[in-house]
């Protein structure tokens, strides 16, 4: 290392900055997250590669500077998750966080806590390094020649703000002169996650919009698999041609969840229940909230009627649906494979002789067998004489096996 990084950093720089892979395992991101935490309570997660930790506290309990705390807490990560994490010491958020940009070589950076070790670490830098700045931000003070963070930093505060704005300027020269007002604030993951579709033409279609939502449900639903994690919550928010919104929340009627047709069959009951005839709607989004930790997601039969214990298994082959588009790939969601079959075929637990399930003309037509074709499921005439075969998705025929025909025409 450097002088600079072996200069011992004392209390005044208690700020560490993590920087993981981008591409780092969410398991072995939550796994580093409780590593931080045997060090110090003090740890803000910050999806989906970097931590923030205040070791203020720590340093007299391990009787370390905070700079070794880093290196302990790098080898740590190192040893047991192989995961090679670099790391940034400073006096503030932001500096670390410059300070773990430039750790790429050595693994980690400390900068001390003096003013002048922080104008030293901060003035000689373009400008577009400082930590917050935006690139119209850098492209308008560079046409000002504001080339450098320490001009930034001796230009009197008014003078900023009319060239950047009010708020924004004042905050990046503080950040300039190595001022830094946030706190870390002890969070773990995140408790919500969301997603949104935009039409290109406000819509009146329902199946339209039914197709968006069957969208975000696979795609919420995979997100929050790859965390492990589960929601409580579904928030609802659409937007109409008139640019107002309509905002609606339910919980999860099973209990937390984090399965695709969960998901779904909320969204479409919240939609359906709002009752719309002749709305334009121009975007929609859905918001899973409440997280918890899949692995604290009580397993038990469900209570419903004609369920057949379907909690449990369909908790217990929560990977299936995730593996059949990541193999067969995922086409635009047009709502009618998963309309037809709908939850009936799923929830069975059995091949998809009661194809049809709930969406079809009575319930009565949820326990009617029906026949393997070479293009869909056959049904006999008393499923109703709008539709009689339910057709397969694309890639599978009639020699895939029953369960995969029917998660890959369900996740379509």
């Amino acid at each position: 290392m450097d002088d600079e990084q072996r200069d011992p950093v004392g209390a005044g720089s208690p700020i560490l900055h993590l920087r993981c892979p981008v591409d780092v395992d969410p398991v072995v991101y939550r796994l580093l997250l409780g590593l931080v935490a045997d060090v110090t309570p003090v740890v803000q997660a910050v999806p989906p590669s970097v931590l923030v930790a205040d070791v203020s506290g720590s340093i007299r309990f391990f009787d370390r500077d905070p700079a070794e705390l880093g290196l302990m807490i790098r080898m740590r990560a190192l040893a047991l998750y192989g995961l090679p994490v670099v790391i940034g010491v400073g006096p503030t958020w932001s500096v670390a966080a410059m300070a773990s940009r430039d750790a790429a070589r050595s693994g980690l950076v400390a900068v001390g806590s003096r003013p002048e070790q922080v104008a030293a670490f901060l003035h000689h830098r373009p400008v577009g390094e400082l930590y917050g700045i935006g690139r119209a931000q850098e492209q308008r003070l560079v046409q000002f020649g504001v080339h450098t963070i320490g001009l930034l930093a001796q230009l009197p505060e008014a003078t900023v703000q009319r060239v950047i704005g009010g708020r924004a300027g004042r905050q990046l020269r503080e950040v300039a002169r190595g001022i830094d007002r946030r706190v870390v604030v002890p969070t773990e993951l995140p408790h919500s996650t969301a997603a949104q579709r935009r039409f290109t033409l406000d819509t009146l279609s329902p199946e339209a919009v039914h197709a968006a939502l069957l969208s975000l449900a696979v795609e919420l639903g995979d997100r929050l698999r790859t965390r492990r994690q589960a929601a409580r919550t579904i928030t609802m928010t659409v937007t109409l041609a008139d640019r107002s919104q309509v905002h609606r929340s339910r919980q999860l009627p099973g209990g937390p969840s984090a399965h695709t047709e969960d998901l779904r069959d909320t969204a479409y009951e919240m939609y359906r229940a709002l009752g719309f005839q002749r709305a334009r709607v121009r975007g929609i989004a859905l918001r899973c909230e409440q997280l918890v930790d899949a692995a604290a997601v009580a397993e038990q039969p469900s209570t419903r009627a004609g369920s057949g214990g379907y909690g449990r298994r369909r908790r217990s082959t929560c990977s299936t649906p995730g593996s059949v588009p990541a193999r067969w790939g995922r086409r635009p969601a047009t709502g009618r494979p998963a309309d037809l079959l709908g939850a009936g075929a799923w929830r069975s637990g059995q091949d998809p002789l009661r194809a049809g399930g709930q969406h079809l003309k009575s319930s009565r037509t949820f326990r009617v067998a029906a026949s393997a074709g070479r293009s869909g499921w056959v049904l006999p005439s008393s499923a109703g004489p709008r539709r009689r075969v339910v057709p397969w998705p694309r890639g599978v025929t009639r020699s895939t096996p029953c369960s995969m025909r029917v998660c890959t025409a369900s996740l379509r």
